[in-house]
């Protein structure tokens, strides 16, 4: 009886390569630091060779710089998209902000590591610089505007401004705690975001 002829593996298309090595940089730079960061630290991860980084990213440089904006993009976006689905209540829309960032997706050990890891260097590269800067106004813009309509609703004065920053603080400190303890419990953070607001808004 004839064999089955073998059916040829399927070549991956270059967007899911592209996205397993961002993927791995993340894995490497939280395991090892960036200054440690080597083409073939993240092709191993990634179960590939270091060739591949050179095709599809041309070099070590390359790949960093496409995985910082991916996770800058992604943090943009997915804010974005939780005012959108908030609809146009502010309270509704801080309490969706604080869900998304201290989310699974956003909330991630590696992810937290690279973006402390870059920022650290940002001074230094005005490409780096240029994608830090971007994240922070649009992270600020995002919750400066429910906060400020927020404020205008009551019946004392209020510093918007101020306000934002604490609420981003609360973010930042739950992101550092993080980076030292990877099983540190986000609804901890969560509960303490939405505990803030209350003490802040008397209509909340």
């Amino acid at each position: 009886m004839a064999t089955q002829p073998q059916k040829k593996r399927t070549r991956e298309p270059q967007e899911v390569r592209r996205a397993a090595l961002i993927n791995a940089t993340l894995e490497v730079v939280a395991e090892h630091g960036l200054s440690n960061v080597t083409s073939q630290k993240v092709a191993a991860a990634a179960n590939m060779t270091a060739a591949m980084v050179n095709f599809h990213f041309s070099g070590k440089t390359a790949l960093l710089h496409a995985t910082l904006k991916f996770v800058a993009d992604e943090f943009i976006e997915t804010h974005k998209k939780a005012l959108d689905e908030a609809g146009n209540s502010p309270q509704e829309q801080l309490i969706s902000l604080v869900n998304t960032s201290l989310s699974e997706l956003l909330f991630d050990h590696r992810k937290t590591a690279l973006w402390y890891a870059f920022y650290s260097e940002s001074r230094s590269r005005e490409d780096y610089t240029r994608i830090c800067e971007e994240h922070d106004a649009a992270y600020y813009a995002a919750y400066y505007a429910p906060i400020e309509a927020l404020c205008a609703a009551e019946d004392r004065p209020m510093n918007p401004r101020a306000i934002t920053l604490g609420i981003i603080g609360i973010m930042e400190h739950a992101s550092q705690t993080l980076l030292v303890n990877p099983d540190y419990d986000r609804e901890t953070s969560i509960e303490e975001s939405m505990n803030f607001l209350r003490s802040v808004f008397s209509k909340w």
